[in-house]
């Protein structure tokens, strides 16, 4: 992830979602981020090259569509696998460019079927819970990975989100904190100080302030 997010404890995420998967007998995972979609899809990256490298052979489908550009293949036929590219790191099905009518579940999960004929391990980067077909997604790959930024995202929202993993019953394997979208320290000490008329000299040094601005804080 981001170099204040994951870095110091990436290999234990990996490894303990990896280990998630094979005590639950998984061959696939979504991975969705409550607001972050890079965070999402950076996660999903680590995750697949993981797997490569222990001789896993491992696909990442992209399932946002990308509006500007891209190729144009669906899940209901064979052009989803005309699709795919391969690399060194893992195989990647990039996004489309569009889909011609709204993803399925029933749609997924045959796809993933004959996806599974040449990949042992399938990750899917479902964005963000407001994607188009996140739902369908989520579903379809039967097990989820939830990415929550940390100062950003609200406890409500993580809860919302888990009581709809509830309904779809599906097993939530990882609720990961990504912390690379949170303000600067200098920054969010200047905006709580300028709502204190008193306080206006101070909160200008506190944003200018280099070894602060350095650091990177979860205060809400």
């Amino acid at each position: 992830m981001s170099k204040r997010g994951l870095t110091k404890t990436d290999d234990k995420v990996l490894a303990a979602i990896s280990l998630a998967m094979e005590q639950n007998q998984l061959a696939q995972v979504a991975v969705v981020a409550l607001s972050d979609a890079k965070a999402s899809s950076n996660l999903c990256r680590r995750l697949a090259s993981r797997f490569q490298r222990a001789n896993r052979e491992a696909l990442l489908v992209e399932t946002l569509v990308d509006c500007h550009g891209g190729q144009q293949w669906h899940f209901d036929d064979i052009s989803c696998h005309q699709a795919i590219e391969e690399h060194s790191s893992f195989d990647r099905l990039p996004s489309c460019s569009h889909q011609q009518h709204p993803v399925t579940r029933e749609d997924l999960e045959h796809a993933l079927l004959r996806l599974h004929q040449e990949y042992p391990v399938i990750v899917g980067d479902v964005g963000t819970l407001q994607s188009p077909d996140a739902e369908a997604f989520i579903a379809g790959f039967g097990a989820v990975v939830l990415v929550v930024s940390a100062g950003v995202d609200e406890e409500h929202s993580v809860n919302e989100a888990m009581q709809m993993f509830r309904c779809f019953e599906l097993p939530v394997l990882a609720v990961v904190m990504e912390h690379g979208s949170n303000p600067r320290l200098g920054k969010q000490l200047a905006g709580s100080l300028r709502r204190r008329s008193w306080a206006k000299k101070l909160a200008d040094w506190c944003e200018n302030c280099n070894w602060m601005n350095g650091l990177r804080s979860s205060l809400g």
